[in-house]
């Protein structure tokens, strides 16, 4: 069903490099979540959609013990689905979704309305880097991969913001992370690789991995790091890796 309803929505879906715009789309109404959902036609937002919504990519945080008001970190937030789903489950959740694109950000802040006027969520447009700074951005691939540019030597570059997790949790006033997501498409490795200064704030993890930086190398940044952990459920493919994991 869901095949057939992308088929028909969209057109093949290729590499974009137009910067940040709008495209038309289609708004869904899903059973349990206040506000329609507005996906992209000619876009990867319904192979996220389908990923989150339709075979429950996050469903296995469901088996942990949240507190009743928990705090989130969404990092790398594409078009605010996984956030959507986070405070679905988690229905007095605090949110904060960090993305660099601005045209995702705007169907963000078009998908999270409700989140957003009853104050449990906020969106900051950045990269998250292991540093503050600023950074070029990559849009050579689907919306959903927009990453980090290797070479931002053109004038023309155009430059985003970056803000490390401690920035983060220091500006949020988050005194404690229940749960941080991070989907930041290989600059996860320099994130993880120091993370000793704000690892110990956070009690669950979900983290994609992209090669050469894989499941295992995460856990032992983690370890070194002195974060001891259990393993919910992990998945490990060549070029993409991605784990649930609960600090001990």
């Amino acid at each position: 069903m869901f095949k057939a309803f992308y088929l028909r929505a969209t057109t093949p879906n290729g590499p974009t490099n137009e910067k940040h715009r709008l495209i038309p789309g289609l708004r869904l109404h899903l059973n349990g979540l206040p506000d329609p959902l507005y996906l992209r036609t000619a876009n990867s937002d319904f192979l996220v959609f389908n990923e989150i919504f339709e075979t429950g990519e996050y469903r296995p945080i469901l088996q942990w013990n949240m507190p009743a008001d928990p705090t989130v970190l969404d990092l790398g937030g594409n078009i605010g689905l996984a956030s959507v789903y986070f405070a679905s489950v988690l229905p007095k959740s605090r949110i904060v979704v960090v993305e660099p694109d601005g045209g995702n950000c705007e169907v963000i802040r078009r998908n999270t309305q409700g989140l957003t006027r009853a104050g449990r969520l906020r969106v900051i447009e950045a990269f998250v880097a292991a540093r503050d700074g600023s950074a070029a951005i990559d849009r050579n691939a689907r919306s959903w991969a927009f990453k980090m540019s290797n070479d931002s030597s053109s004038p023309s570059s155009e430059q985003i913001p970056c803000v490390s997790v401690s920035s983060l949790i220091r500006d949020t006033g988050f005194e404690h992370v229940d749960l941080l997501k991070c989907d930041i498409e290989g600059a996860e490795s320099a994130v993880f690789a120091d993370c000793r200064e704000w690892i110990a704030r956070v009690s669950h993890l979900i983290v994609e991995t992209h090669a050469p930086y894989s499941n295992d190398d995460l856990y032992g940044h983690l370890r070194s790091a002195g974060w001891e952990f259990e393993v919910l459920k992990e998945l490990q493919e060549d070029k993409v890796g991605l784990c649930f994991l609960r600090r001990r």
